[in-house]
């Protein structure tokens, strides 16, 4: 699980912080842009594997300001 917040909202680029349930002061960045692009700015240091990183970039809906991603 992952919980998420938009950082700014800059044309067309949704700039968002996630933070693995393992430790929140090690967030990750990334950007989600109106025509569907998406970018790693940061990744989380304690996401090794980059599972976390995977979920906030297809689990995050655009334009949310925050919330939760949860998988099984």
């Amino acid at each position: 699980m992952l919980t998420f917040e938009l950082v700014k909202y800059e044309k067309g680029k949704y700039i968002y912080h996630f933070f693995p349930d393992i430790d929140k002061s090690a967030y990750g960045v990334i950007a989600i842009y109106d025509d569907g692009e998406r970018e790693i700015i940061q990744q989380s240091s304690v996401d090794v594997k980059q599972y976390y990183m995977g979920h906030a970039l297809w689990g995050i809906p655009v334009g949310e300001e925050w919330g939760t991603v949860a998988w099984c």
